[in-house]
């Protein structure tokens, strides 16, 4: 006869079950609010996804890796149609081509894809919560808040719907410093997906080559001298696994590894400079910073990449969480993954400052969320817990509330970032198919020079080209004669443009509605 389980063991079995189902809700909430977001989100906002939509159905189609817009004038492209993935990487439009080769070609499918992608980030945060807070003692409470975070986290559920590589980047870092941090210094297996999942991260954005270099560094310094050379080799091994191939593809495409400059990217003195054409190359006439301007550059992306992380990226719980990473600093999940983090924080706004306040910083930050939420967690009850003690002789009541209370917040915030990207898509949309409507009434044929090449592509069919937004009309003149480009079709104010335009011998102003202006090169 069974003997009756005693209260001790009841209590076991209902943990055991609720650590089997807990990674499961956390995954279920953050797919719903992903999914929720999907609604908001109705048309590609940028360039960026765009982009990989574009190059995935080219894919889907069977052309291979071609994009039919020049999005700037860095590489001497004979014509429009060129090789893609010259400045951005592949991952996202790999991820979508088989869906679009099934399905055909579907924003709303490549967000779907994005969404549940992207709720994985949840369960792995309560994860890596468990590693870190279960040597100390208690665990399950941080868990789950650290997971309620990522799950609902608005700037999370946004990329994750973006169809861009914010979310395949976070998630492939994310697990790559899980797992690199230290299984990968003992088991073989471990050792050679870590490097796996920084190759990965780096098909997703070129910031996963740091992540790759610091993944070796780590196990050399961490694993036990009798299997490190197995372990780095291993990890290396991953590693080139993944990037190796894609290198040798870029080899023959553009004559180079990595084809795009680092060094100009590194010395742009704003965004436009980025869209220069030099009749004789890039580099003509290339409109370096001065002294003053390379350090003021510099202070603005720090500027840029604190707001990102204390406002945009974790409200209210970053600063716990960077002060929390320093009492935790011996597990190895929170010492790799800040290490990375801060990498990726001083590098971003120090050497490329005017790429990183135009989205870097912001678009790989989701790699190391899952970690400052586990500091996060640990950081925000502690501290409010020592408050609670003094103020009302309520520590643990305290902690508890202020968990509650920023969770309510977090909603808060994921509810007005719905209603803030609905009204972004849908005036980005009416733009965009407002100005395709005209192109395709007048009989314009493309390409078009444009301030959004890979939007416009999109919304129109046509072909595009970049206008030189900080160069003068003659060198927009002159890009245009070199690739047969008729009209300019702009969205906004950038750099120079519009106003350089009116007013000037050669181009007629044809409409100029809300924002949208296109003219014509007489």
């Amino acid at each position: 006869m069974t003997q009756p389980l005693s209260i001790e063991q009841r209590r076991a079995e209902a943990l055991r079950s609720l650590d089997l189902l807990a990674p499961l809700m956390l995954f279920m909430t953050a797919a719903m609010a992903r999914l929720i977001m999907v609604v908001a989100v109705s048309y590609p906002g940028l360039d960026d996804p765009a982009f990989y939509l574009l190059v995935a159905e080219n894919l889907a189609h069977g052309r291979g890796l071609v994009i039919d817009v020049l999005w700037n004038y860095q590489f001497p492209f004979d014509t429009v149609t060129h090789p893609s993935n010259e400045h951005w990487m592949p991952l996202a439009s790999l991820l979508m081509a088989p869906l679009f080769a099934v399905f055909g070609s579907n924003f709303q499918l490549a967000q779907t894809q994005g969404a549940l992608l992207g709720a994985a980030l949840a369960p792995i945060a309560w994860r890596m919560t468990r590693e870190v807070m279960e040597p100390l003692g208690s665990w399950r409470g941080y868990a789950a808040f650290a997971g309620a975070l990522i799950a609902i986290n608005p700037l999370l559920v946004y990329q994750s719907v973006s169809a861009d590589s914010s979310t395949p980047f976070a998630i492939s870092a994310a697990v790559a410093l899980w797992w690199g941090a230290e299984r990968a210094n003992r088991s073989r297996g471990f050792a050679l997906a870590a490097g796996l999942s920084a190759g990965l991260a780096y098909l997703a954005r070129t910031e996963g080559l740091l992540l790759l270099g610091l993944l070796i560094g780590w196990v050399a310094w961490r694993a036990a001298p009798q299997v490190r050379w197995r372990q780095l080799a291993l990890v290396a091994l991953g590693g080139l696994a993944m990037t190796a191939p894609w290198w040798l593809r870029n080899l023959t495409a553009f004559g180079a590894a990595m084809p795009s400059s680092a060094l100009a990217l590194a010395m742009l003195p704003d965004y436009p400079a980025m869209f220069h054409y030099g009749p004789s190359g890039f580099w003509d006439a290339f409109p370096f910073p001065n002294v003053g301007e390379f350090l003021v550059l510099r202070l603005q992306g720090l500027g840029h990449n604190l707001t990102v992380l204390f406002v945009v990226a974790m409200f209210v719980v970053s600063l716990f969480a960077v002060v929390a990473a320093i009492r935790l600093r011996r597990s190895p999940v929170v010492t790799l993954g800040g290490t990375f983090g801060a990498l990726l924080f001083f590098l971003t706004a120090l050497v490329f400052p005017v790429p990183t306040q135009n989205g870097t910083f912001y678009h790989s930050v989701g790699a190391v969320l899952p970690v400052l939420a586990v500091a996060g967690a640990s950081g925000l009850y502690r501290s409010t817990q020592i408050l609670g003690q003094r103020l009302f002789r309520a520590p643990g009541f305290t902690g508890v509330m202020t968990c509650i209370a920023v969770t309510v917040l977090l909603g808060v915030q994921f509810a007005l970032a719905v209603t803030a990207s609905s009204d972004f898509h849908g005036g980005n949309k009416a733009y965009l198919l407002r100005a395709a409507e005209w192109l395709h009434e007048a009989g314009v044929a493309g390409p078009v020079m444009t301030t959004q090449p890979y939007s416009l592509r999109y919304a129109s069919g046509l072909s595009t080209i970049a206008l030189p937004a900080g160069d003068p009309p003659t060198t927009a003149r002159q890009a245009a004669e070199r690739y047969g480009a008729r009209y300019i079709a702009g969205f906004g104010r950038f750099g120079r443009y519009p106003q350089a335009l009116q007013g000037t011998p050669g181009f007629t102003e044809m409409l100029s509605e809300r924002g949208l202006w296109i003219f014509r090169i007489d």
